[in-house]
């Protein structure tokens, strides 16, 4: 889903570091359908409630999720239901789905450690490749008719049709 070379960056919590990334990386347009603060408030005390349970991958993969949810018009009480651990994204959602399955890497949301360079300290590794390429490929339909995937073109309401049925499957489920 993403170019090997690119830097996954750490999922910003809060409403304008979420507006400043979002316009950064993928424009002014997809960063109108963020809607008002409310929904990012909301969206941002989760990912604080993981962060500060030390749950880093889980905060990464939630906030990552969510802001896909959002750009694919889920509601956020539906959003705030999602258990980042469910592989259920990984898989059709109904025979319209045009994802495909598996989708993507199988990879655990379990917390990962680094070494930092030249030291014996370990630290969270606290970024999430796969959610992040979610939410670029939700950006990514925001304004085009087309998105293209593993060279398939698909339209781009049928991959938010998807997205979001994919992740409103993934409300409350044991993954």
């Amino acid at each position: 889903m993403q170019n090997s070379s690119t830097v996954t960056p750490v999922c910003p919590a809060g409403v304008q570091l979420t507006r400043h990334l979002v316009t950064s990386l993928w424009g002014n347009e997809v960063a109108k359908v963020l809607g008002g603060d409310a929904t990012l408030v909301r969206r941002e005390a989760m990912i604080r409630l993981h962060r500060a349970s030390f749950k880093f991958m889980l905060a990464e993969r939630f906030g990552w999720l969510s802001l896909a949810g959002i750009l694919c018009g889920v509601p956020i009480g539906d959003l705030e239901q999602i258990n980042p651990r469910s592989a259920l994204l990984h898989f059709r959602s109904s025979p319209s789905d045009l994802l495909g399955e598996p989708w993507g890497s199988l990879e655990s949301v379990e917390e990962k450690s680094v070494q930092i360079s030249g030291t014996s300290i370990m630290a969270p590794e606290s970024t999430d490749p796969f959610g992040f390429g979610v939410a670029a490929l939700a950006a990514s339909c925001i304004g085009r008719s087309v998105v293209r995937i593993n060279g398939r073109a698909l339209s781009s309401p049928s991959v938010t049709s998807a997205l979001r049925a994919r992740l409103l499957l993934m409300r409350e489920s044991d993954g």
